[in-house]
């Protein structure tokens, strides 16, 4: 499984206020939303072992599609890979279905067929 989490800036991480009728744990305002985050880490997860396999940790203004093919690098054929629909890449998506890997997404709202 392939899928990222936005690190935040220590002080970032004290501006969540629960309990202020927007959810539980959520930032108040929209201030946090105009800035990126100061990383961003994605990550390749076993899912048998549910232990890491592979991450990356890179700044944040980067698309998550960009590093879609250093996360499954290491895939083997046969096996699947499950991704978040940011990391939609078709010229990809094509490459593993050549190495004989499976994959599995969601499709974007934006996506015509």
């Amino acid at each position: 499984m392939s899928d990222n989490a936005r690190l935040a800036p220590p002080d970032d991480r004290c501006r969540d206020i629960p309990g202020r009728g927007d959810g539980i744990g959520r930032r108040s305002g929209l201030k946090h939303r105009r800035r990126k985050a100061a990383a961003k880490c994605h990550l390749r997860l076993d899912l048998h072992t549910f232990l890491p396999r592979f991450a990356i940790v890179d700044t944040a203004g980067e698309h998550d599609n960009l590093r879609a093919r250093e996360l499954c690098a290491g895939v083997r054929a046969g096996e699947i890979v499950i991704f978040d629909k940011a990391y939609l890449d078709f010229a990809h998506l094509a490459d593993l279905a050549m190495r004989g890997v499976f994959w599995v997404t969601r499709a974007k709202d934006n996506l015509r067929c």
